[in-house]
C-alpha cells in the first residue's frame, strides 16, 4: 500500500509546483488589481475576533 501511495503523492505535488507556477507567471504577465482584489476578500475581516 505504501508503493501505491507514493506515486500518488509526487503526482499531487507535482500539479500543486506546475499549478502555481502557472498561477505564478499569469500573475507576473498580467499585474492587475483585479485578480488581486478577488484573492484578498477570500477572508472576510469580520470573521476576525
Amino acid at each position: 500500500m505504501e508503493r501505491s501511495g507514493r506515486p500518488r503523492r509526487d503526482v499531487l505535488l507535482l500539479l500543486a509546483g506546475l499549478f502555481a507556477a502557472g498561477l505564478f507567471f499569469a500573475v507576473l504577465r498580467w499585474p492587475r488589481p483585479e485578480p488581486i482584489a478577488i484573492i484578498v476578500p477570500t477572508a472576510p475581516p469580520t470573521a476576525a475576533p
